[in-house]
């Protein structure tokens, strides 16, 4: 068990089948979604645990190298994952924090410079938007670039890998603006920090507004406003 916090095993042999498949991506994919929909026995989701145990093997002795394929399918998760609720109560972390320190202990594996590709590869292999978005947003308060950030931790993504991304997803997020696809990302206020930073906080207030028009759920009550 990862750090010995888990509260229900994770089955070794599902563990095992991820370190053994690591150059797949396909099995990969399957095995994360599978096992996204499990539950502990107070009704918590069990992939966070998941994400605790291949964390601990990437840091222990004779640790595992992580794969472009294993960032692959952690990504294209995302946003199944950001829809999760987190675990209440102190120092309990829920899967989308889980899958954040994880994707970030990845990235660090690469040299300066060398991060941005393979994350723009997990970006687009399967055009996950709404969690590139998050990541965007994530890495960009680390960075300082978008308001500030109050977590102890440095980005995995130094400013340049960071602007390559930031080039690689804007058009796509341009594509979903314009299909009203960003209205069911599961993080609104990760969208509006995204629109504010590319497109300005006075014409944001506006986007704001005409957003929650069009559909009731996209709201902003727990984002800071543009």
């Amino acid at each position: 068990m990862a750090f010995g916090l888990s509260e229900d095993v994770i089955p070794y042999a599902t563990i095992q089948m991820i370190f053994d498949s690591l150059d797949d991506e396909e099995a990969l994919s399957l095995a994360l979604e599978n096992f996204a929909a499990k539950k502990d026995a107070h009704g918590h989701p069990m992939i966070g645990e998941l994400f605790s145990e291949i964390q601990y093997r990437m840091i222990e002795p004779n640790a595992v190298k992580p794969t472009q394929q294993l960032l692959n399918a952690l990504f294209s998760i995302g946003e199944t994952v950001s829809r999760m609720r987190a675990k209440r109560g102190f120092a309990l972390l829920g899967p989308s924090q889980v899958l954040y320190l994880l994707i970030a202990e990845i990235l660090k594996t690469y040299s300066s410079g060398e991060a941005a590709a393979p994350l723009i590869e997990a970006l687009k292999v399967k055009r996950r938007v709404s969690y590139g978005i998050e990541t965007f947003c994530d890495y960009g308060r680390l960075l300082g670039e978008i308001g500030a950030s109050e977590e102890r931790m440095d980005s995995p993504l130094g400013k340049a890998d960071w602007e390559r991304f930031r080039d690689a997803i804007k058009p796509l997020f341009d594509e979903d603006l314009a299909s009203e696809v960003y209205l069911k990302y599961p993080k609104t206020w990760m969208t509006i920090r995204a629109y504010a930073y590319f497109y300005g906080k006075v014409r944001c207030k506006k986007w704001i507004i005409k957003s929650a028009n069009s559909n009731t759920h996209f709201y902003w009550a727990q984002s800071p406003p543009c």
